[in-house]
């Protein structure tokens, strides 16, 4: 499953701030402008692609997960997004702030 994050949130501290949590994350959507047939052809610049592409993260989801691994992804996405509007989570999983 594909995520787009806050603006404020960079990708690769993203992925390692989920890493901390043992969540696994790639990324599966690149812009083509930088591959092989397209190099050099700066002409056609796609800023908007190349935003959305660094924002995008891919979560894990498939058949086999396990209802307690749905709940560390969503708890640690849930943490995450807290932390970057300010809020803070105690260690009980409470929000203060």
């Amino acid at each position: 499953m594909s995520r787009l994050f806050s603006q404020r949130a960079d990708q690769t501290t993203t992925a390692a701030l989920l890493d901390r949590h043992q969540i696994s994350t790639s990324v599966h959507f690149r812009p083509v402008d930088p591959l092989g047939p397209y190099q050099g052809m700066n002409h056609r610049l796609l800023p908007v692609t190349e935003t959305a592409a660094a924002r995008q993260l891919s979560l894990p989801c498939y058949p086999a997960m396990t209802d307690e691994h749905v709940d560390r992804v969503i708890n640690a996405v849930r943490d995450l997004w807290l932390c970057q509007a300010g809020a803070h989570r105690t260690p009980g999983g409470s929000t203060t702030g």
